[in-house]
């Protein structure tokens, strides 16, 4: 049997989430609104990525990464897994 849990979310302008790493998959579809997916680069700078309505947001596996909200947004999430272990959260 597998299970799935997809989040409904509503966040507002100005809003950071997420800030961790997981070994499962994440993904996204935003309804309305804006974000900005940061990850780190192979420089180690931040890379930015700006979602909008009807775009289709993929977290690879140990991707450190944090959700900019730059617009209030509406948006689904799910989590792919992997079969292994719980994530961390970063600063």
């Amino acid at each position: 049997t597998v299970s799935r849990r997809i989040n409904l979310s509503h966040t507002k302008k100005d809003v950071m989430r997420h800030g961790d790493f997981h070994p499962n998959r994440q993904c996204g579809f935003i309804f309305a609104g804006k974000l900005e997916v940061w990850t780190p680069g192979p420089d180690g700078r931040t890379q930015k990525k700006v979602y909008g309505p009807k775009d289709y947001v993929e977290v690879a596996p140990y991707v450190p990464h944090v959700y900019n909200y730059v617009e209030d947004t509406i948006m689904a999430e799910w989590w792919e897994s992997t079969g292994s272990g719980e994530g961390s959260h970063f600063k």
